[in-house]
């Protein structure tokens, strides 16, 4: 996604919108890109989110409810 892209994307997201805090601009998501480049940190990140988002999104099923 590209850096406009990105922006727009992320103005779409009410709780950001409607935020006191500003929306990053395309400069600022084009230096956190190149920083995350920098220091190899877009896998580990990823992953982190993604066992997060698998543990917080998985379906509970109680022991014995099993198929």
């Amino acid at each position: 996604m590209s850096d406009p892209a990105m922006k727009e994307a992320l103005y779409e997201i009410a709780s950001l919108r409607n935020s006191s805090e500003p929306i990053p601009d395309e400069t600022t998501i084009l230096y956190f890109r190149h920083t995350l480049d920098e220091y190899d940190l877009a896998e580990d990140i990823l992953k982190q989110v993604n066992a997060h988002l698998a543990e917080v999104c998985s379906p509970r099923v109680p022991p014995g409810d099993q198929y």
